[in-house]
């Protein structure tokens, strides 16, 4: 594979290379025969009609179809279609091989060797952590720890709600005061990723630990437990944890076979669980009974938290949208291949001819098959043997974690939730009362983005070819181009000006207003 910039090779002149950075225009529907490739011209804009997304394209992109098909000097429909085919191979090229120089760049890592991100994930985060994750001998661990994955929570808890409060047009002073408010946990799997997690040195423990031995763990302590449980819920509970209701489960809802993740205030029998998810279940009330039927212990680090950091650090450092995600990427992805269950891996054969598939039919892993065409099936088998080279701990633990932070206060009236997200009715005067206007505000946000982008502004620009002379209008605004570096500059400065006299302002005086009964804050 050559390097990137693959089309600056083959179209040496800027001004043509300007037209194809970016998709191709082609009319997929008209090309109905190989007849249609010898057209001299360019169909109407009415044949670019695409009648799989049922969309037709706009003046604009068909304007540029015809700048290209006029600037490269074609003649005919086939030589267009050939520039569209060749126009999209080497703008892939560029992207894949700066992909990989990225990849290589900041993990040493060349994604060619991969299949998949979460893959290439798991082995940066190897390379970079230099930790030995002990994997399991003991079969019963394993299914111990995967009785403990139970999945995200998503529900709506009450079917109606309206906001009253003096920011809607339709506000009624007299009635009870009430706000909807949006809350979203903000990098949430980085959060419970940069925690202690378990690593090594897994053993069967005594279930002799009390209550009172469970609250006084410490979350950063080197030793930690995955415990079996009975919990009790105590009736006086019921009212106040009836929109969340915590310890959920898997289990059949009624009149129903396949099992669900159910929010309820039922006992909870064998119920296992991290000991740092089971302090606030204890803290808010759920009785521990007095026996535990299992105890794992094991040595706990926060050994993945460089590499979460790492990626982030990155990603607030990226000028592109792709790198933002792709960074974001490569630290969910190591959540959900600790959460991989690879027993639901499948092997699938291809074949064409009746022979090999009643061969593949009659073997005793057969599953399903898939026909494509006449000639073409593919035959779904089970794997005879599993190896289980990573341990779901990662994941049990980091799945509730991620859940821990939306039980610290039950007090409010929820709408709906996610497992990152959450839709409140709160009755209080003013939602934002206890907010310090020292901490990061969405001022603060817009002020370090200008800043970056006026630092990004003010590096010297790459070699060019002089720009023509440009005229300046009546208002002495630059006329001749908007991506002027001077410009932006200046209109940077000013809008920066504008929000640092906006954010020195002292705020507007207040009386504190005590919280209604019913109130609630989120911690993450």
């Amino acid at each position: 594979m050559r390097s990137p910039n693959e089309g600056k090779g083959y179209y040496p002149h800027i001004e043509k290379i300007d037209l194809l950075l970016r998709k191709g225009v082609i009319p997929y529907d008209y090309f109905d025969s190989f007849e249609k490739c010898k057209d001299s011209c360019l169909p109407p804009i009415s044949k670019f009609y695409n009648e799989l997304n049922e969309e037709a394209i706009s003046v604009e992109d068909y304007n540029h179809a015809c700048r290209i098909f006029n600037q490269f000097n074609l003649s005919n429909l086939g030589e267009y279609c050939d520039l569209y085919v060749k126009t999209d191979v080497l703008l892939l090229t560029d992207l894949f091989e700066n992909f990989r120089k990225i990849c290589i760049q900041t993990y040493k890592l060349d994604p060619c060797w991969y299949f998949t991100t979460p893959a290439l994930s798991w082995d940066a985060m190897l390379l970079k952590t230099k930790v030995a994750i002990e994997l399991f001998t003991d079969y019963d661990m394993l299914l111990f720890i995967e009785n403990g994955v139970r999945g995200g929570i998503s529900q709506c808890c009450n079917r109606y709600a309206i906001a009253n409060n003096k920011y809607m047009s339709n506000f009624n002073p007299d009635d009870e005061i009430k706000y909807l408010m949006y809350l979203d946990a903000n990098n949430l799997y980085g959060y419970a990723m940069s925690k202690y997690l378990p690593l090594k040195d897994f053993v069967w423990s005594d279930n002799n630990l009390t209550t009172q031995d469970i609250l006084n763990l410490s979350d950063e302590s080197d030793v930690g437990y995955i415990l079996e449980v009975d919990l009790d819920y105590p009736p006086d509970l019921h009212d106040k944890h009836s929109d969340f209701p915590l310890a959920p489960e898997n289990k059949p809802p009624p009149n129903c076979k396949e099992p669900r993740l159910l929010t309820t205030l039922e006992p909870k029998t064998k119920y296992v669980l991290h000991y740092s998810n089971l302090k606030p279940y204890l803290k808010l009330g759920l009785i521990l009974k007095k026996k535990i039927h299992r105890v794992l212990k094991f040595f706990q680090s926060p050994w993945l938290k460089n590499y979460i950091d790492y990626n982030t650090k990155l990603r607030t450092k990226a000028v592109n949208d792709f790198q933002k995600d792709f960074y974001k990427l490569m630290n969910n992805s190591i959540f959900g291949k600790t959460m991989e269950n690879v027993r639901r891996r499948v092997d699938i054969r291809l074949c064409s001819t009746e022979e090999q598939a009643r061969k593949l039919i009659a073997k005793s892993n057969f599953n399903r098959r898939t026909i494509f065409s006449e000639n073409l099936m593919a035959v779904h088998l089970k794997k005879n043997q599993y190896q289980i080279f990573q341990t779901n701990t990662l994941g049990g633990k980091k799945k509730q974690l991620n859940s821990e932070g939306g039980v610290k206060q039950l007090n409010s009236r929820k709408k709906t939730i996610q497992l990152d997200r959450y839709l409140l009715r709160l009755h209080l005067e003013n939602q934002n009362q206890n907010y310090s206007r020292r901490k990061t505000t969405q001022l603060d946000l817009h002020l370090r983005s200008l800043l970056r982008l006026q630092n990004n502004s003010t590096r010297p620009p790459p070699a060019q070819p002089a720009p023509p002379a440009k005229q300046l209008n009546s208002t002495s605004a630059c006329a001749a181009c908007s991506a002027c570096a001077a410009c932006k500059t200046t209109q940077l400065d000013l809008r920066l000006r504008s929000l640092l006299r906006l954010r020195s302002l002292p705020p507007p005086a207040q009386p504190a207003q005590p919280f209604a009964a019913e109130s609630a804050f989120l911690t993450y």
